[in-house]
């Protein structure tokens, strides 16, 4: 878990659908963490139930199963990040470094 600090910039917040400014986070620094502002490990979930309309696109490219099943309600690995900057529990930097470069 990081040890966190207001960030100096909020977001709007229609960038994340909330009603009011967000305040993000960065990593803080201390001597148990070794200066790096996170200490044990956090996951990222992104949990894909195969049902309905998914079955059918088992042998289609991972491109085609993904847009499906963000279309039908998957919370992708980008968005569980998001949640975690939004509770103050990571960075959006950390969020990109394991995510890469995905949109989604």
């Amino acid at each position: 878990m990081p040890a966190t600090t207001p960030a100096t910039t909020s977001a709007p917040s229609s960038a994340y659908g909330a009603d009011a400014d967000v305040v993000l986070y960065r990593p803080g620094g201390c001597n148990r963490c070794g200066r790096t502002g996170y200490r044990g490990r956090v996951a990222l979930y992104e949990l894909m139930p195969v049902l309905g309309s998914l079955r059918s696109l088992v042998h289609s490219s991972t491109d085609e199963i993904f847009e499906a099943a963000v279309g039908s309600g998957m919370q992708t690995l980008r968005q569980d990040g998001l949640r975690l900057c939004l509770e103050g529990i990571s960075s959006l930097e950390e969020i990109h470094r394991v995510t890469g470069d995905r949109l989604m």
